[in-house]
C-alpha cells in the first residue's frame, strides 16, 4: 500500500504535464500553426504539402504528436529540420515562442543568424492588406486579388516612392509554363498546383498590377499591436520557408490563405468561410471586422494615370501625343512636359505588358521619350493621381443576392445568387467597367397553373468594358453561358437547351464612373425542336447613376434576326439602391419574339 501511494505521488506532475500538453496541443493557436482542420471522423488533418513542415516528418501526425516532438527537438542542440536544415528554434520559432510562453521549460540559447537577417531585412512594423481591383483578362484574377505589405516606417513619403522599397507577401500558385490556357484554368480549379508564400519588394508587386495589368490597389491598416506584428513576422518565416499548399481559384486561394495565417494571431476570432468562392473583396470585410481594416492609401492604375494626362490635353496635344507614340522623328522635336509625361506612363506600361521585352520597332520609342523628358530638365507636377480611385471594394455589397419580383400579369419572380455583381445591382464599392455575375436561378409561380416552374440557371456572365478613345482604342466584350427553359409563346416551342452568347464592340464611361454606354455586336445559339443555329444580335446598353440620391437608370435594346424575321426586346430598369441593404425596383421589357410585354417591381437584398 506504501509503495502504491509513493507511485501515485511521484506521478502527480507528469499526469499535470500531460494534462497542459493536451490542451496547448490542441488550441486553436497551436492547430491554426500547422493549419489542421478537424476531419468527420474526428482526427486532425494538415492542409500542407511538405514533410518538412513537420518535427516528425510525417504530414499525417496529431497535434499532441507533433508537440511532443517539438518539445524533444527543441531542446536538443544539435537537431536539424525544416527546408532549411537548421536549429528547431531556427526553423520554427513561432512555435518556439509559443511553447516558451505557455510552459515552464529549460531550453538552449541557440542563435538564428538566417532568421535574424531576414528579420532585419523584413523590418516589419506594422501589417496592411492590399486589394488589386478585379482583372476579367486573367480566370485566377477574376475576382481581385490581395496581398499583404509591411511599411519599414510610420511616415512614409508616398509622392516619393518611399512605399515601394517596403516588403511584401502574396499567396500565389506556382504554375507550369508550359500549360495551356485551359490547362491552367482546370488546374487551377482543381487544386493541382502547389500555392506557396512570394515574398517580394512592393514595386515588384506594382509592376505586375497597377502598370502591366493596370489595376487599381487599394491599401489598408489593420489594427494590430507590436506583439501581435512580432509575433506574425515568426509565422511568415515558418510558412514561408518551409511549407505549401494546394491552390485552387475559386475558394483557398491568394485570399484564404492570407487570412488563415493572420487568424493565428487572434483565438477568439473565427475567418475562414466555407462557401463554395471566397473572394478576396470579401476577406476586407472579414479583415475589418476583425483586425479593425481601414483605407489609407490608394494606387491609380498606369493606365488610369495616363488617361487622366491625356484628358488634361488640348486637341492639338492630343494630335501631338498619338504622333509621336509612333514616330521617332517627330518626338524629337517635342518639348511639351505634359505630352512628355503622358508618353512616357504609355510606354512605361508596354514595357511591362511586355516583360521589358519591346520590339525592336517600339524600343527606341521608349529610349527616346525617356531621353527627351529627361532633357527638359523640369519635374513634373505633383498630379492628382491619388483622386483617381473613386471607390472603395469594403463599401461594395455582399456577393450572395436573393430577388422577389412581381409581374403585371400577377406572375410571381423569384431568383437567387451567389455572386458576384451585375449591371442592375448596387454601384456603390465597385467600377461601372468590370461586372461578374455567376450561378444564378430564377424560378417562376404561374398563377394560372399554380405551380412554379424553373425559368433560367445563369451560369456565367461577364461584361468588361474599355473606355474606347482615339488615344486608347480599346474593345468590350461579353460572355454569357445559361441554362433556359422553353419558351411556350414563342414562334417555335423550344426545347430546354443551354444558351451561349459571346460579343464584343465599343464603351464609353463617364469620367466620375457615373455613367456608361456600350453598343456590342454579338453571337449566340438558339435550339428549336427541328433544328439549332447561331444568329447575330446588336445590343445598345445605356446606364446612368444619380450618386448622391443613390439610383440607378438602365436601358437597353437588342435587335437580332430570328426564325426569318427581324425581332427586338428592350429593358428599362429605375433601381433605388440601399434601403437598408435592399434595392427597390421598376422594370419594363418588351420582347417580340417571345410576344412578351410587361412592368414589374422587384425587391433586392444582399449578404
Amino acid at each position: 500500500m506504501l509503495t502504491f501511494l509513493i507511485l501515485i505521488f511521484f506521478s502527480l506532475p507528469v499526469l499535470g504535464y500531460q494534462s497542459d500538453w493536451q490542451e496547448l496541443a490542441h488550441s486553436k493557436t497551436w492547430l491554426r500553426l500547422y493549419q489542421y482542420q478537424k476531419t468527420w471522423s474526428g482526427n486532425y488533418e494538415s492542409s500542407s504539402i511538405n514533410s518538412e513542415f513537420f518535427f516528425t516528418q510525417n504530414v499525417e501526425a496529431s497535434p499532441m504528436q507533433e508537440f511532443q516532438a517539438a518539445i524533444k527537438l527543441f531542446k536538443d542542440r544539435y537537431a536539424k529540420i525544416g527546408a532549411l536544415k537548421v536549429h528547431p528554434q531556427c526553423a520554427f520559432p513561432a512555435r518556439f515562442s509559443f511553447i516558451k510562453k505557455h510552459l515552464d521549460i529549460s531550453f538552449p540559447n541557440i542563435h538564428c543568424p538566417q532568421l535574424d537577417n531576414w528579420l532585419k531585412h523584413l523590418s516589419m512594423k506594422e501589417v496592411r492588406v492590399v486589394y488589386a481591383g478585379r482583372y476579367p483578362k486573367n480566370p485566377a484574377s477574376i475576382f481581385g486579388h490581395t496581398f499583404l505589405r509591411f511599411p519599414k516606417n510610420e511616415n512614409e513619403n508616398y509622392l516619393l516612392g518611399d512605399d515601394l522599397l517596403s516588403y511584401s507577401v502574396a499567396f500565389l500558385a506556382a504554375v507550369d509554363p508550359r500549360d495551356d490556357k485551359l490547362s491552367y484554368t482546370l488546374k487551377g480549379m482543381t487544386g493541382q498546383y502547389p500555392g506557396y508564400f512570394n515574398i517580394k519588394p512592393l514595386y515588384e508587386n506594382v509592376s505586375m498590377y497597377a502598370n502591366a495589368e493596370s489595376r487599381d490597389l487599394w491599401e489598408y491598416r489593420l489594427n494590430l499591436t507590436e506583439e501581435e506584428v512580432e509575433f506574425f513576422s515568426l509565422i511568415l518565416w515558418e510558412f514561408s520557408q518551409n511549407t505549401g499548399f494546394r491552390y485552387y481559384f475559386f475558394d483557398e486561394n491568394c485570399s484564404y490563405y492570407l487570412v488563415k495565417i493572420l487568424e493565428i494571431l487572434r483565438e477568439d476570432i473565427e475567418l475562414s468561410i466555407h462557401d463554395l468562392f471566397f473572394l478576396p473583396s470579401e476577406s476586407l470585410k472579414l479583415l475589418e471586422e476583425n483586425f479593425g481594416a481601414t483605407l489609407v492609401h490608394t494606387r491609380a492604375s498606369i493606365e488610369k494615370k495616363t488617361r487622366y494626362l491625356v484628358d488634361q490635353m488640348n486637341s492639338s496635344q492630343t494630335k501631338n501625343f498619338l504622333e509621336a507614340r509612333k514616330n521617332k522623328e517627330f518626338l524629337n522635336t517635342l518639348n511639351d512636359r505634359l505630352v512628355l509625361d503622358a508618353l512616357l506612363e504609355y510606354w512605361k506600361k508596354e514595357n511591362y505588358l511586355s516583360n521589358t521585352k519591346l520590339s525592336e520597332k517600339r524600343k527606341p520609342l521608349y529610349e527616346t521619350t525617356l531621353a527627351k523628358r529627361a532633357s527638359l530638365k523640369k519635374t513634373s507636377p505633383h498630379y492628382p493621381y491619388q483622386g483617381l480611385v473613386k471607390t472603395d471594394p469594403l463599401n461594395g455589397h455582399g456577393p450572395r443576392k436573393l430577388k422577389l419580383q412581381f409581374r403585371d400579369d400577377d406572375n410571381w419572380f423569384f431568383s437567387a445568387g451567389l455572386g458576384f455583381h451585375n449591371r442592375e445591382d448596387d454601384f456603390e464599392g465597385f467600377s461601372e467597367a468590370s461586372y461578374i455575375d455567376y450561378l444564378n436561378f430564377k424560378l417562376r409561380y404561374d398563377k394560372d397553373k399554380e405551380k412554379t416552374v424553373f425559368e433560367t440557371l445563369d451560369i456565367v456572365e461577364i461584361y468588361s468594358y474599355d473606355d474606347f478613345t482615339q488615344a486608347f482604342p480599346f474593345y468590350s466584350w461579353n460572355l454569357k453561358i445559361s441554362y433556359q427553359k422553353y419558351c411556350e409563346k414563342c414562334l417555335y416551342r423550344d426545347k430546354n437547351f443551354l444558351h451561349l452568347k459571346a460579343g464584343g464592340g465599343f464603351a464609353s464611361l463617364g469620367e466620375e464612373n457615373n455613367w456608361l454606354i456600350s453598343l456590342m455586336g454579338n453571337i449566340q445559339n438558339f435550339y428549336h425542336v427541328d433544328r439549332g443555329f447561331l444568329y447575330p444580335s446588336l445590343e445598345i446598353f445605356v446606364k446612368k447613376i444619380l450618386k448622391s440620391a443613390r439610383i440607378s437608370f438602365l436601358a437597353s435594346t437588342e435587335l437580332y434576326h430570328h426564325s426569318g424575321f427581324d425581332h427586338w426586346a428592350s429593358e428599362v430598369s429605375l433601381i433605388k439602391h440601399n434601403l437598408k441593404n435592399i434595392d427597390l425596383g421598376l422594370h419594363y421589357g418588351h420582347d417580340s419574339y417571345k410576344k412578351d410585354e410587361s412592368i414589374s417591381l422587384f425587391l433586392k437584398t444582399y449578404f
